[in-house]
């Protein structure tokens, strides 16, 4: 599904292709003033790793997202550069296409194995193109298909993330070893964020499993908001970013 709601249908990092900044973010209210300077990072054998950072060369967090099946990398890098305010560097999976010769129709992760070896190239690549830029605060973000086969994958990475938003998805088969195991790694902090029941009620089961483990979790659901992140699911992640990227 993708984020209106509506039904959705061994690599190496080998360089980087510059775009000009982008600006759609930064027609909406509150987001940052200046677009991000877009990167595509080239992964040998697969589509490139969209990058969307801010100007200059100071070091900023990460957040690497995961999109639902039939969605594209450019919105998820949209919608995180804008809950981060700018202040991020955005790594944003592509997957493969649903239609390998119409690929503007969107893209998906073919399971868990598949999106894990993505994200391990997509770090690779971005400790090659950005170096020290990389902050130690690493956040993955995933929605829909993103969110289940992320949860699914992140306990194998070998890239610690702190974070963890999971939206309208997430909450399926992560086991107490898989808890575990994310804790042992660094993670601190997960956000489930649903627009549906069944998402809100799988969650809460899922959290807690985690915070036996000693994970810190919360769960919001933006009631009838339905299959989506955008607007009132979007407002309940903005609520609660003071916890989650609490101040360093």
């Amino acid at each position: 599904m993708g984020p209106s709601g509506q039904e959705e249908g061994a690599r190496a990092p080998v360089g980087a292709v510059h775009h000009a900044e982008s600006s759609s973010a930064a027609a909406d209210e509150g987001a940052p003033k200046r677009g991000p300077v877009v990167l595509d990072l080239e992964l040998e054998g697969g589509f490139p790793l969209l990058t969307w950072a801010p100007a200059g060369r100071g070091e900023h967090p990460v957040v690497v997202t995961a999109h639902g099946a039939g969605c594209l990398a450019e919105e998820d890098c949209d919608y995180l550069w804008r809950l981060t305010s700018g202040k991020a560097i955005v790594a944003c999976l592509r997957g493969e296409p649903l239609f390998r010769t119409r690929p503007e129709q969107g893209f998906y992760f073919r399971d868990h194995l598949a999106l894990g070896r993505e994200l391990g190239l997509a770090v690779a690549a971005l400790r090659t193109e950005f170096g020290e830029r990389l902050g130690d605060d690493w956040t993955f973000a995933g929605y829909s298909q993103g969110a289940t086969m992320g949860a699914l994958a992140l306990p194998e990475s070998t890239r610690a993330f702190q974070q963890l938003l999971l939206i309208e998805g997430g909450g399926e088969g992560m086991t107490r070893k898989s808890a575990e195991r994310l804790r042992e790694q660094g993670t601190k902090r997960v956000l489930f964020a649903c627009g549906n029941s069944g998402c809100a009620k799988r969650g809460e089961q899922t959290a807690v499993g985690l915070r036996a483990v000693g994970l810190d979790v919360r769960v919001v659901h933006a009631e009838g908001a339905g299959h989506t992140y955008l607007g009132a699911v979007e407002e309940e992640v903005s609520g609660e970013l003071g916890w989650f990227w609490p101040p360093r």
